[in-house]
């Protein structure tokens, strides 16, 4: 990663940014590079803002969304023509496809293009044919960069909600703490590590997101993923960032638990970093990076995890505040726009 200031190459430039809207974070990047001089015109990835829509994103039923795709990225493309963009930053798309990228691409040919897959390429319909359709490309997830050399390397970031401070150290109200969206075997997971700690005493506080009723209920009846979920126990609407910063400042311990199909470090788990709150995470792969210390990261078995007890008793230590700094929004936008294709003259 690069440690550095992007103020001065980043002043009056023009950003043509494509990506989800997740819990806020499409803002934090836009307000980054903002702050540093440059014109930022955001557009969601997915052009639905539908559950239905969404649903058929997701399933990849492309033929009943096809029209209302290319429609969509056809007023993009003619906005794009009428800009004189310097750089073309696309994040893990769904929807998008190598054919909508050239075009943009086309509409402004000086212009640099960068990708940043945060989802791992199996969780994807992404291929390959997509990633060399941009000057760079990077991924969270560090197999997918070794398997694929058209593929960079860069982890995920916390931002300034998720940086410490020393105003933070709030006594701890939760033990332990999950929250994130609801998928795979989640669920049975953070139940097994709650049991397992409420036979200790601790107080816990969890958090599962569903964004669609609609999707629930099909993920009720075409699968067992599921099966042992009740309505009651799934929240419909996100929480704020403001309040997941809330509830992460007074916990003790943050439990992570990522989609099978990929070996990168979820959002959470560098969240957890920056916040500097201990993680009980079934990422093995965490090991391999340099925050890596197992005072304060306990790696567990996903079907039988089990926390020691010297690690629920024990303080978060800090390891490096320059490595905590090299994990930050600045710096992962610093490294991607700062690489070595945007660099070339």
């Amino acid at each position: 990663m690069i440690l550095g200031s992007l103020n001065d190459s980043m002043k009056d430039k023009r950003i043509l940014y494509l990506g989800p809207s997740v819990f806020g974070y499409e803002k934090d990047i836009v307000q980054e590079l903002e702050a540093k001089g440059a014109t930022v015109d955001f557009f969601d990835e997915r052009p639905f803002k539908s559950s239905i829509g969404k649903i058929l994103i997701r399933l990849k039923i492309n033929f009943l969304i096809k029209s209302h795709v290319n429609h969509y990225y056809q007023s993009i493309i003619e906005k794009a023509m009428k800009v004189e963009y310097d750089y073309l930053f696309v994040i893990s798309p769904e929807t998008i496809n190598e054919h909508i990228i050239t075009k943009i691409k086309a509409s402004n040919p000086k212009m640099k293009s960068f990708l940043y897959m945060w989802d791992s390429l199996a969780n994807k319909k992404t291929k390959g044919c997509i990633l060399n359709t941009f000057d760079h490309a990077f991924s969270f997830d560090r197999n997918d960069a070794l398997s694929n050399e058209s593929l960079e390397f860069l982890p995920l970031f916390y931002g300034k909600n998720f940086q410490y401070m020393q105003n933070d150290n709030k006594e701890n109200v939760y033990s332990v703490t999950f929250i994130g969206s609801l998928h795979s075997d989640r669920f049975n997971f953070v139940k097994k590590i709650i049991n397992q700690l409420a036979s200790d005493d601790l107080s816990a506080f969890t958090f599962f997101y569903c964004p669609s009723r609609l999707l629930f209920l099909l993920k009720k009846i075409l699968s067992n993923e599921f099966n042992d979920v009740k309505w009651s126990d799934v929240s419909f609407s996100p929480l704020s960032q403001k309040a997941i910063k809330d509830i992460i400042a007074e916990s003790k311990m943050i439990i992570d638990v990522e989609h099978p199909l990929q070996t990168g470090l979820t959002l959470r788990t560098i969240e957890s970093l920056g916040s500097r709150k201990k993680l009980i995470t079934t990422n093995k792969d965490i090991t391999n990076y340099d925050f890596f210390t197992d005072s304060n990261i306990c790696v567990v078995d996903r079907v039988n995890p089990r926390v020691a007890q010297t690690f629920k008793e024990s303080k978060f230590s800090v390891k490096s505040e320059l490595i905590e700094k090299q994990y930050s929004l600045k710096n992962w936008l610093n490294t991607i726009f700062q690489s070595e294709e945007c660099l070339k003259e």
